[in-house]
């Protein structure tokens, strides 16, 4: 761990508990971010001016290609797929312990 990581970590819990904990709270964070943005989307644009910030909503386009639709026009697109690696740390929540009798 480095030094900087393991001096923002002042807990006593280990870190996988700890993931665990900021997974949680990250995902409630993004569902409160969610509905704060919905709700500046329905205000009236006069009103996105906040005490600290201002809100700015622009409408953009993109073009995505469409995968499905082109291997079925030209077949399979295996010969220009790039492989990479990639590491994921996945959580499984442990069974709590049984009871001593």
């Amino acid at each position: 761990m480095s030094n900087q990581a393991s001096n923002e970590i002042t807990t006593n819990r280990h870190p996988v508990d700890r993931l665990a904990e900021v997974r949680a709270e990250i995902a409630r964070l993004k569902d409160q971010e969610t509905a704060l943005r919905d709700a500046v989307l329905e205000m009236p644009s006069g009103d996105l001016v906040g005490d600290e910030f201002i809100a700015t909503v622009k409408n953009a386009s993109q073009s995505r290609l469409d995968t499905k639709a082109v291997e079925a026009k030209f077949g399979s697109l295996d010969a220009f797929r790039k492989k990479v690696q990639i590491t994921t740390v996945r959580l499984v929540k442990r069974a709590e312990p049984e009871p001593e009798e």
